[in-house]
């Protein structure tokens, strides 16, 4: 409103030099009127040519991912794309459990919830970080109270590699028995050592294969 207030008064104050000359006035307001009109039309089309580029895009981007999910529903794409993550980490981290080697240690681990146990990685070796983190969170899902460390040095030499479990002598706590035959039921290799004081908890060390 005020700058059309602003116009008006423009115009009252030039209005003598208007009537003058009426015809230049008039053509030059419809020159000034169909320049801005073009740039306006310009500026619309290149906006919705860009509209249009993007919605064609994500349809493209749409039918792409109907192909690939072949009709799956939401849960069941869901599921393919876990399975595909899990492909890919695999590649990347072989040491890492399988699903059905989880399965049979959560199931056995919950029995047990509420004990502790030690989850430690050799930080040297390149190949434990990923399956130690994936059995800490396994433990804690099945309600156990996880401490995990990284350290130098934590192996049994050249004897002892891959996965160790330190354990209290005989007649050793029944929790441990059943980490002990949890992990051999889930056929994931280990080595027992028996060292641990009464005052320790059970640990797992992951060290270089």
């Amino acid at each position: 409103m005020d700058k059309l207030q602003q116009l008006i008064e423009l115009i009252a104050k030039e209005w003598a030099v208007i009537s003058q000359a009426p015809v230049t006035f008039l053509s030059a307001a419809v020159m000034v009127g169909f320049l801005v009109w073009l740039a306006l039309r310009s500026a619309f089309e290149l906006r919705i040519a860009n509209l249009e580029s993007t919605i064609k895009l994500k349809d493209e981007t749409l039918d792409n991912y109907r192909a690939k999910l072949d009709g799956a529903t939401p849960e069941e794409a869901q599921k393919r794309i876990a399975a595909m993550e899990r492909q890919i980490q695999a590649l990347h981290d072989p040491r890492r459990l399988n699903e059905d080697q989880e399965a049979t240690l959560a199931q056995a681990l919950r029995e047990w919830h509420g004990y502790s146990i030690k989850v430690t990685r050799d930080v040297s070796s390149g190949e434990t970080a990923g399956v130690q983190g994936q059995v800490r969170r396994l433990f804690e899902r099945c309600g156990w109270r996880v401490e995990h460390y990284a350290a130098m040095g934590v192996g049994g030499g050249d004897k002892l590699r891959g996965l160790i479990l330190l354990v209290h002598p005989e007649p050793r706590p029944a929790f441990e028995h059943a980490v002990i035959e949890a992990f051999r039921a889930a056929n994931v290799p280990f080595d027992l050592i028996v060292n641990r004081s009464e005052a320790d908890v059970p640990q797992l060390i992951f060290t270089d294969m």
